[in-house]
């Protein structure tokens, strides 16, 4: 139930219990939040947990299934630099079965001006994004990776064996403190528990630039046919913390302890995205605001020790649509990246596209330079949904927050015109609560909270709405949203500020994002008093608008017999029944679907076979959150068709 109410007028400490009468606002970049009244980034530097972590190697225990075997030569050595975009390390070089859950996910923005794009972040949870002890001060092995066996038999200490990798403590994350560490192990011929032997270790520390490692293997008990690489973290086992960032790991033949240099120059992000400040907006809102668009903005990185000349290039298109931009845009610009350095550049737009429908801002952007020996990293495409939600964060996040009363705190949210809310999008840090007098541990899945809509940057305007009862969740995978639905579309002024208040003194762990840095968007209830943290950064609470825009997709005339065609019914959809009609001339030919998210990310997939109905019932997953969607249909001798699909 909605409830209209006003702010309380007046809140105080309980004095009692707490001897600093300051109030308490914490970026949770740890899973753990302590009940103290003072500020605190890294809440994990007092827990009474023990310096002996147990960090000898457990995946003998863990393997459910047998590793592939992987070959290498002087041309071809085992090489990842996880800038696929996927979020889990690719299973073609390391063995990461779906049941193995000690696996590392890859993020894009979490780590600090790494190598090249996407990092491998080890921290105290698991591939689901849920701690691996929720009921319990706990310490650890933490995060695993595993290779596939590499067939190193044919080989000796003569053809000289080095690994290298780059690694980072902390990042935009959780300093790993010196009780925590990094290992690397190597698999040998030896019998389990003994079969590992750790060939490099380094204790935490707080941020410090990337470091490459180079590590000479010439112990003759390593070449055989089920050598291994395995990095592994030890420390808190209670979320994200002590986080470390791996990248460009690299085992090569005919290689020697200066071979630290590399002819690759690397696109590493996007800085300033073409909508800035915003990450995504409601198609109404954009048709406005976006004239023109922003200068997008890259990170690029040079390994080699020299200068080196190169071609940025930038385009834009809909790829809901697949339709390019109108008018055209690709700009181009030659730039020089600094040796063994990064560099910021941007790009400008000439141009903007109008969008009448439920879209998305597609950036493709390359990088090209001369004997560039890893070109699959010198490409970066990002989407930017243009359809009813706004966000102005990147989609990952980098730590939480929340208040140590029951107050309130949210982020301001900026229109082009006055409009109407019917979600609220947020993403939650996986928190626990530890009491340090009680000694209890709580785990703050489900705990609930106020989501509440201010027309005013102060606690006691009056409030839009505010909706009790809501329960803190964290989805089935890392940085998820959870969409928390209003009773009914609220209308909202040109500028208002959406967040939560708390119903106790818990902090909730709110998303936090550091890569975009809208301070001035972050406020708080300080004893009465609305005030912004500065503490650089995004809540990651995004409002979902009323759409009023047109899609294209649908019934909208008659489909021409004699041509093979799809369409779909109905659209909008309110359920997870989705009904395909295909025309007479596609009975007795091969029909599939496939159901993608705005990212390009395949949610459902069916193949039907030979047909022998126009009309096809298709159950999409219950699980599906409200949002807009793409299929895909492939019809036997007929091109591929697109529909966009906005479930409810």
């Amino acid at each position: 139930m909605i409830e209209q109410n006003q702010w309380p007028m007046h809140h105080y400490l309980n004095l009692s219990f707490w001897r600093i009468t300051c109030l308490f606002i914490g970026i949770l970049v740890s899973g753990f939040y302590y009940s103290s009244g003072q500020i605190i980034l890294n809440s994990d530097n007092n827990w009474p947990r023990s310096a002996d972590v147990n960090s000898q190697p457990s995946l003998h225990v863990l393997r459910t299934g047998s590793p592939d075997t992987l070959s290498i030569s002087a041309s071809q050595p085992f090489f990842d630099d996880f800038s696929s975009g996927d979020l889990y390390p690719d299973s073609a070089r390391w063995f990461t079965p779906l049941d193995l859950i000690k696996v590392p996910v890859i993020t894009q923005h979490v780590a600090v001006d790494p190598p090249s794009r996407g990092t491998v972040s080890f921290d105290g949870n698991n591939r689901f994004g849920v701690p691996y002890n929720s009921g319990s001060v706990a310490s650890g092995i933490t995060d695993q990776l595993l290779s596939h066996y590499i067939d190193l038999e044919p080989y000796s200490p003569a053809n000289q064996l080095y690994l290298s990798f780059f690694l980072q403590p902390q990042g935009n994350g959780d300093r790993p403190e010196t009780r925590d560490s990094f290992f690397v192990y190597v698999r040998t011929p030896s019998p389990a528990p003994n079969d590992y032997t750790k060939v490099f270790s380094l204790q935490g520390s707080s941020l410090t630039d990337f470091q490459q490692h180079i590590i000479h293997l010439d112990d003759p008990e390593f070449f055989h046919t089920g050598f291994q690489l395995l990095f592994q973290a030890t420390g808190s086992q209670n979320g994200s913390l002590d986080e470390w960032h791996l990248d460009y790991v690299y085992l090569g033949l005919n290689r020697s302890a200066s071979d630290t240099l590399y002819q690759d120059q690397s696109i590493v992000g996007v800085v300033q995205s073409p909508l800035s400040p915003y990450t995504a907006l409601p198609v109404q809102h954009y048709q406005e605001l976006m004239n023109p668009m922003t200068n997008p903005i890259f990170s690029l990185s040079n390994l080699a020790n020299n200068g080196q000349s190169v071609t940025l290039t930038a385009e834009l298109s809909d790829p809901v649509a697949f339709t390019p931009m109108l008018p055209p845009f690709n700009h181009q610009g030659t730039l020089t990246l600094p040796g063994t350095g990064h560099s910021v550049e941007g790009l400008p737009i000439f141009g903007t596209q109008v969008f009448d429908e439920l879209a998305a801002l597609e950036m493709d952007v390359q990088l090209n330079g001369n004997n560039d020996q890893r070109p699959e990293n010198n490409q970066l495409i990002v989407r930017y949904p243009i359809d009813s939600v706004l966000a102005y964060d990147d989609g990952e996040r980098d730590g939480g927050f929340g208040l140590n009363q029951p107050l309130g705190f949210g982020t301001q949210i900026n229109l082009t015109k006055p409009d109407s809310v019917s979600a609220v999008w947020i993403s939650f840090q996986p928190t626990m609560h530890f009491n340090q007098v009680s000694g209890t541990v709580t785990f703050l899945k489900d705990h609930t909270f106020r989501l509440v809509i201010w027309n005013q940057p102060h606690p006691d305007s009056t409030l839009v709405v505010q909706l009790s009862g809501m329960k803190v969740d964290y989805g089935d995978q890392p940085h998820s949203f959870i969409r928390y639905a209003l009773n009914s579309p609220v209308s909202v002024p040109q500028t208002f500020w959406v967040g939560v208040q708390q119903v106790d003194g818990i902090g909730l762990g709110v998303g936090f994002d550091r890569t975009y840095d809208n301070d001035g968007l972050t406020f708080y209830d300080s004893l009465g008093h609305w005030v912004n943290p500065h503490l650089g950064g995004t809540l990651m609470i995004r409002p979902e608008m009323v759409n009023t825009q047109p899609i294209s997709a649908g019934v909208k005339e008659a489909i021409p017999s004699s041509i093979p065609s799809v369409s779909i019914w109905p659209n909008p959809l309110d359920g997870r029944e989705l009904t395909v009609l295909l025309n007479e001339s596609s009975l007795g030919t091969q029909y599939a679907f496939e159901l993608l998210d705005v990212q390009g990310k395949q949610i459902h997939q069916m193949n039907y076979g030979r047909i022998a109905s126009t009309q096809l019932s298709i159950q999409l997953p219950v699980s599906l959150q409200a949002g807009l969607y793409i299929i895909r249909h492939f019809q036997e001798n007929a091109h591929t068709m697109t529909d966009k699909l906005i479930i409810r």
